[in-house]
């Protein structure tokens, strides 16, 4: 399970055009997936709960070979799946780390100006705390990230963060 985490691939150098995303929302089943198009290759994955229970922890998956970005949550929520899509050989990425205030349920972390965001990860600091990650939405034109946290189910005075990291390229 790859709960709240888009994966990013790197170690080529990208010869044309900024990355792409693709944006799948399911029918209310728990489960989406995004595809990348034809000559693309899979940079990062998304995902984000758009209704549903309390505590409706998103878990991303990735088929690199496929090209496909999977969004699954427990239940009959609805949510959405993001494929960051591009050209073959992925750009040097820069790392952007944030660290969200004490308890804020959403934040957002951008690139810098000419660049594009090819992934991101996110995560409830300390753990254990009852809080979970349900969403990790790239912004148009993938220059930002929203990160969104539940904490309905919050273990009783607990002090948290969402810990969030972006790659650029």
């Amino acid at each position: 399970m790859i709960a709240g985490l888009i994966l990013v691939v790197g170690g080529q150098v990208a010869e044309a055009g900024p990355p792409s995303l693709v944006r799948v929302s399911d029918g209310g089943n728990g489960t989406a997936t995004a595809s990348c198009p034809n000559n693309t290759v899979l940079y990062g994955v998304g995902g984000d709960v758009t209704s549903g229970g309390a505590e409706p922890e998103i878990e991303l998956t990735e088929d690199r070979v496929a090209g496909t970005a999977t969004a699954e949550v427990n239940g009959n929520d609805s949510l959405t799946a993001y494929a960051i899509c591009g050209p073959v050989g992925s750009p040097v990425l820069t790392e952007d780390n944030e660290l969200g205030g004490v308890r804020q349920t959403s934040m957002q972390i951008g690139c810098d100006p000419g660049s594009h965001v090819y992934g991101a990860q996110a995560e409830i600091v300390p753990s254990g705390t009852g809080v979970v990650v349900t969403g990790i939405v790239p912004g148009p034109g993938l220059k930002v990230v929203t990160f969104n946290a539940d904490d309905s189910q919050a273990v009783g005075n607990a002090r948290w963060n969402i810990s969030a990291t972006i790659q650029c390229g």
